[in-house]
């Protein structure tokens, strides 16, 4: 079962995102995150079978929370493959959640449950995978009038989820399987 553990951010925001991931589909061939699917991961855990989702829980459920989870948006940025542009995201700055993403790394580790590990967590919230772009120059003057009329957004990071990904090809499918509240 292919897995991975992560936050998601009110629907105000999610809408807003939402929105600009859409009108990206006019510069190439570009995949907007469906809607209901908007997230930021903590960690990838790829297929793991079954009896590991107890641990995955355990870890979830001990990894050290300090205070109320607040994420501040500050604007929209692009990682590049090859200095190719592959993915579109609402860039992300939080201590506390830094903090907690650690701990629960350091537990999943501790437990040897396998995750991504070799990628730094980068707060993120992907908008959009970018798979051609026919219009680089238009695709980047889009981005700087993004961010030119973007005002930082503070989101409340209320849950913490289990997912389970279906790749289908249409898209993903998440599943829900586990989800605690983070109560300060």
């Amino acid at each position: 079962m292919r897995l991975f553990i992560a936050v998601k951010c009110d629907e105000k925001l999610n809408g807003l995102v939402f929105k600009s991931g859409k009108m990206l589909e006019n510069f190439g061939l570009i995949k907007p995150v469906e809607f209901e699917n908007l997230h930021i991961t903590l960690a990838f855990l790829g297929d793991q079978k079954e009896e590991n989702h107890k641990k995955i829980i355990d870890c979830i459920e001990t990894a050290k929370i300090q205070e109320n989870i607040f994420v501040v948006f500050k604007k929209f940025n692009y990682f590049e493959r090859n200095g190719i542009p592959s993915v579109f995201f609402l860039e992300g700055e939080s201590n506390s959640l830094v903090s907690f993403t650690n701990d629960l790394r350091k537990k999943l580790k501790e437990k040897k449950i396998f995750f991504d590990d070799k990628k730094k967590f980068i707060i993120h919230l992907t908008v959009a995978r970018i798979k051609r772009l026919t219009d680089k120059k238009g695709f980047k003057d889009y981005i700087v009038r993004l961010n030119e009329d973007f005002k930082p957004y503070k989101a409340h990071i209320k849950t913490v989820y289990l997912f389970k990904s279906i790749l289908t090809q249409h898209g993903p499918i998440y599943e829900q399987i586990y989800a605690k509240e983070l109560n300060c």
